[in-house]
């Protein structure tokens, strides 16, 4: 950190960043690189190649004028732990419901580059082969058809009749799901969800 005038951390990661790009693009000089960034992160100068991976809040503010090809993971939709609780059994944030992924806006206005779609993030702090996929499905379907094909129909009825029929096919073929609602609601989702 003294021989390159480094002051603190936010430099120093900026710094390893750019040496580790340095060192990817001269063994890989023909691929494109993906870039994590975040809110909190540092500011690495990015190519105008590289792919940004946005892991953050939906404030773009850092990444709103860069014209990079853009991959979008929301902290406050697509982090599928959310409202499981700590490593130390604390609060982390409220529960992220499948009906608060498909609120995902897969073409956020004001920024420049072009969304190549988004990733849905289930880490593994408190997840286990017996949890994953009860906390990753019908959330993860939920963002899937949401980023795939943003113009289908959001009506809560409509919406339900499909993930309810996207778990039934998933649980068919040995994956567990989490409920979409009560039984009699999935299969009559304009009882229940009225427009």
């Amino acid at each position: 950190m003294i021989l390159n005038k480094i002051k603190n951390y936010t430099q120093l990661q900026a710094y390893y960043r750019t040496q580790q790009k340095a060192v990817w693009r001269k063994i890989n000089a023909n691929k494109k690189v993906a870039y994590w960034s975040c809110n909190w992160c540092a500011d690495i100068p990015y190519q105008p190649d590289d792919i940004i991976h946005w892991w953050g809040n939906d404030d773009l503010t850092q990444i709103k004028d860069y014209k990079n090809d853009i991959i979008l993971s929301f902290t406050n939709y697509q982090y599928l732990d959310m409202g499981f609780g700590t490593k130390l059994g604390g609060h982390y944030n409220s529960m992220v419901t499948w009906a608060d992924v498909y609120k995902v806006n897969p073409n956020p206005a004001g920024i420049n580059g072009n969304v190549l779609g988004g990733i849905a993030c289930l880490w593994s702090e408190l997840n286990t082969p017996s949890t994953h996929h009860r906390k990753l499905w019908p959330r993860a379907s939920a963002l899937a058809e949401r980023l795939w094909n943003p113009r289908a129909n959001t009506t809560s009825a409509d919406l339900v009749f499909r993930l309810a029929g996207q778990n039934t096919r998933l649980n068919k073929r040995g994956i567990p799901t989490s409920p979409i609602t009560v039984e009699f609601c999935e299969i009559t989702p304009e009882y229940c969800f009225a427009n």
